[in-house]
């Protein structure tokens, strides 16, 4: 946890520096909204997947394969429901969004924050995927794949990403979310299925 602070911290450090000179104090503005709104979600997501950890641990403690994919059922579900359902909310009411967090603003501000509001709910499409696989690899002793997923999530794809998609401006910067959600979903997927080869735990029909 405190090297994924760390790590989230310089990411936010460097974004708000790009975005200062990219769009000045607005881009900033809105940045901000994008992480008040991330507050409200992320530890939903945490917590419909951390909660069950202690019950994955038992059973893989027990070799009890059968009843954890039974439990993990329950987390990927619960948190794809959620961040699903934060990606239409988002999607649907950039506006209300942006005025719960600002109310005195002008149209062209509002006008940017609800498109990188809407850019930013992309996020939420596969967010969930590495949230879920991130709490089983702790719950089944695999701190380094853990850790791999968290760090990449919070530093190496967003750094990465800045640079790629910097000839895009912000619209780089707000799909950075995105992309960044997509690539920690995919290195999950790989993940979780090495972890499913070399464990003999096979997965559920």
């Amino acid at each position: 946890n405190f090297l994924n602070n760390v790590a989230a911290r310089v990411t936010s450090i460097l974004m708000n520096a790009v975005l200062l000179r990219m769009g000045g104090q607005n881009a900033v503005s809105i940045y901000g909204i994008l992480m008040y709104a991330d507050g409200f979600i992320q530890p939903l997501l945490y917590g419909c997947c951390d909660s069950l950890q202690p019950a994955v641990s038992y059973n893989w403690g027990a070799r009890n394969l059968q009843r954890i994919w039974a439990i993990e059922r329950y987390c990927f579900s619960a948190a794809a429901a959620i961040s699903l359902l934060s990606a239409v909310v988002l999607f649907a009411f950039p506006g209300a969004v942006t005025t719960l967090f600002l109310s005195d603003m002008d149209a062209a501000f509002l006008d940017a924050a609800q498109t990188a509001i809407r850019l930013f709910a992309l996020t939420y499409l596969t967010r969930w995927f590495s949230f879920a696989s991130q709490s089983l690899m702790t719950a089944v002793e695999r701190a380094g794949a853990a850790s791999l997923i968290s760090i990449c999530t919070a530093l190496v794809f967003p750094v990465a990403l800045i640079v790629l998609l910097w000839p895009l401006g912000l619209t780089g910067i707000w799909l950075n979310f995105a992309a960044t959600s997509l690539l920690a979903g995919l290195l999950s997927a790989v993940i979780l299925l090495r972890f499913v080869r070399r464990s003999g735990a096979y997965l559920p029909n």
